[in-house]
Order: structure tokens, then C-alpha cells, then sequence
């Protein structure tokens, strides 16, 4: 039988092989083509019966159980021993007692996004949109999970960067510095020092970036283009009877401002990233031999 059967060409086919069988007295090819006539009725009554046969429809997912109180509270335990062992510095330890949780209430949305919340830190993006996405299964229109979800996902495909939040709505400012950013802050300096907003357009600072860099090199060029302006300037500086153009001087000043403050706004002058250094805030140490319930 050929791969791709029509019935209708099928049963023209037999209509054919029947008038050619009756105009023939070769009893060897009238068998021939009985056996022919039959496989196609055959196939054709089995194409007609598949038809007819009806589809099963796919069972509807399983509604899950809401939590009980029991398993609540369970779960809110597991969940504050998880954050008392984070605070001790145990990581591995705090990750295992909110698995233990999710697996203690699996159809509480607040411990899933918990768990969630703790694999983001950890920058297991894939891990924690899974769990965050369950978790919004779980409680439909949650505008928190919700934007969990849409951030978790950017990071997850790469795209976690400032801009991109900020094209997503999903930031508040632009010139925060991602905690990712910080290993390469040494190396944005001096690439500021070189070419002002070279540095921040490498911590990702694009807009930031791209805005000192144009206004820098406007303020360059203006002073290119006035170049004669600009010599006579400094011959004046020394004594020398010559009257320069003084509009020199605002891009002079200009490129001078726009190159101390990229600088600056890098933290140029000392560690951390620009400004006074916040003071220390004073924490109560966390009690961590104290039994749970």
C-alpha cells in the first residue's frame, strides 16, 4: 500500500480493475486482479472504520489540593529555620529546609516564590523561573510573582542587564550597579580615565554612557574646530598681547566638567562607587541556638 492512501482514488481504482476484469477470459489475471480489488476493499472498509472511531479527549489537568494548616505551618517553620541559617552563612543548609518546605506544602504559592526568591539570589535563573512560574499556576493575577516571573526570565535568557530591565519596566534606576557589574568597576576607571563613558557603557550604564561620551567629544571638537581661539589663549596666559575668542572657554570647561564627573560618578577617587561612604548600620546579632516548634 502506498504511504499516502485516498479512499476516493481508491475506490475508483476497484470501479477500474472491475471493468478490466470483465472484459478479460484470462483466468490467471482475473485472480490477479480479484486479489488487487480485495486488498483495496480491504484497506478502504479499515480507513472508513478509523474514521468513525471517536477521539479521546485528553483529561483535564488535576486541580492541586490547597494546603492544609497543617502543612502550613510546617512549611512556615522550615522557611524561618531556612532564613536563620542564612543569616549563620550556611547557604546549602538554607536551599535544603525551603526544598524541604516546598515539598511539606507543594500547593502553597508563598513557599514556592520563597524558594524562588532564594534560588534568584543564587543566580539559578532557570531553576527559580520554574519554581516562580509554578507558584503563579498556583495563584492566578499575583502581580508580584508575576513580575518575579518576566525579570527571572530576562536573567534566565541573558538579557538581565539595567537597559533591558528598564526597557521591560522592570527597574527603578538606571545608574544602580548590578552586583555582576562590580568585578569589572577597576577596569571601567580606567577605561573612563582614557575615553570618558567608555566604562560605563561596559558595567552596561549604556544611556548614562553614550550621553557623557557625545557631550565629551562635542566639547573636544568645538575646541578642534577653534583651535587658533584656543592657542591664543594660552599665548595671552603668557603674557602676549592677542585677544582669543573667549566662547573657548565653555568647552574647555565643558570637557574638563564632563571628565571629572565620569570619573567621579565611578568612584574615581576611592573605593565603592562614588560619594561618602554610608555608615555602618548596626544589626542585632541573630539568635541561632534558639529550638523551633
Amino acid at each position: 500500500m502506498p504511504e499516502e492512501f485516498d479512499v476516493d482514488v481508491a475506490r475508483a481504482e476497484v470501479e477500474r480493475l472491475r471493468e478490466k476484469q470483465s472484459q478479460l477470459k484470462d483466468q490467471d489475471i482475473i485472480l490477479a486482479l480479484q486479489d488487487r480489488i480485495d486488498s483495496l476493499e480491504s484497506e478502504i472498509m479499515r480507513r472508513q472504520k478509523a474514521s468513525l472511531e471517536p477521539v479521546p479527549v485528553a483529561e483535564p489537568a488535576p486541580v492541586p489540593t490547597p494546603a492544609t494548616p497543617d502543612q502550613l505551618r510546617k512549611a512556615d517553620n522550615l522557611i524561618r529555620e531556612s532564613r536563620v541559617e542564612k543569616m549563620r552563612g550556611n547557604k546549602a543548609k538554607a536551599l535544603s529546609l525551603l526544598q524541604e518546605a516546598a515539598a511539606a506544602a507543594p500547593s502553597s504559592p508563598t513557599v514556592l516564590e520563597a524558594l524562588g526568591d532564594d534560588l534568584n539570589e543564587r543566580k539559578q535563573y532557570k531553576s527559580a523561573l520554574e519554581v516562580y512560574q509554578n507558584a503563579l499556576t498556583l495563584a492566578k493575577g499575583n502581580i508580584g510573582i508575576e513580575k518575579k516571573v518576566a525579570l527571572t526570565s530576562l536573567k534566565a535568557s541573558g538579557m538581565g542587564s539595567i537597559d533591558a530591565q528598564l526597557r521591560a519596566g522592570l527597574s527603578d534606576s538606571l545608574f544602580a550597579l548590578d552586583p555582576e557589574q562590580s568585578a569589572s568597576l577597576g577596569v571601567a576607571r580606567v577605561l573612563t580615565a582614557v575615553m570618558p563613558g567608555a566604562g560605563h557603557i561596559l558595567l552596561r550604564r549604556t544611556t548614562q554612557g553614550i550621553l557623557v561620551l557625545v557631550l565629551w567629544l562635542a566639547c573636544v571638537g568645538s575646541i578642534v574646530v577653534m583651535k587658533q581661539d584656543f592657542s591664543e589663549l594660552f599665548q595671552m596666559m603668557f603674557g602676549k598681547h592677542v585677544h582669543p575668542n573667549l566662547v573657548v572657554l565653555a568647552p574647555m570647561f565643558g570637557a574638563i566638567v564632563i571628565y571629572l564627573g565620569a570619573l567621579a560618578s565611578l568612584g574615581g577617587g576611592g573605593k565603592g562607587a562614588g560619594g561618602p561612604k554610608p555608615p555602618p548600620i548596626d544589626r542585632p546579632t541573630p539568635p541561632v541556638n534558639l529550638p523551633f516548634e
